[in-house]
């Protein structure tokens, strides 16, 4: 993931269990001094925090008082929004947000969309948005330690129509095994 600095909120969508919240996470704990988690499938409570106006000044408020141990410094903060199809005040206030740009904003969710009706506005033109699909093989191949030449090779095999080495075989079969058992879930850890 590239840190873009056009817009200061994106929107994270896709299925399930493809990675965003890892990704997220991990970006925003090697790009920023500070880092905020909200999810609002954990804790249904931080709902609350976007029950009153959504200007960026009484939210932040309503975070310090509802959230213990927080710091939210102005440009060196990342708040994260997690399953936020389950706050649609939440989606509404990333123009706010947007608008101000002293905090950088990431949301994601699984159902973007199903619930639209929900939302009381859309903050269409101010958020950058984002589509996270699973691992292909070639993907979990390089997550697993797989190296771009040793994938090249393999293709050469393949359109020379040449018998694949037997240690390269088994060793993609097994791979190909756990792709289809895990593959598109997994993280690389």
């Amino acid at each position: 993931m590239e840190r873009k600095k056009e817009k200061n909120c994106l929107l994270v969508k896709g299925a399930r269990q493809v990675g965003k919240t890892f990704s997220i996470e991990k970006f925003a704990k090697e790009n920023y001094e500070n880092y905020i988690y909200i999810n609002f499938d954990e804790n249904e409570n931080y709902k609350t925090i976007f029950d009153d106006n959504l200007d960026v000044d009484t939210i932040i408020k309503q975070m310090s008082i509802r959230i213990p141990n927080i710091t939210l410094v102005p440009h060196k903060t990342l708040i994260f929004l997690d399953e936020i199809q389950n706050c649609p005040r939440a989606r509404t206030s990333l123009k706010f947000f947007s608008m101000d740009k002293r905090f950088d904003v990431i949301a994601s969710g699984s159902l973007l969309g199903i619930n639209y009706k929900e939302v009381p506005s859309y903050p269409l033109g101010y958020v950058e948005h984002l589509e996270m699909t699973s691992l292909d093989f070639e993907e979990f191949c390089w997550a697993n330690g797989v190296s771009e030449e040793s994938i090249k090779d393999l293709k050469e095999y393949f359109d020379l129509k040449k018998t694949v080495p037997l240690a390269i075989h088994e060793r993609m079969l097994e791979l190909f095994k756990n792709y289809i058992v895990i593959g598109d879930s997994y993280n690389g850890n």
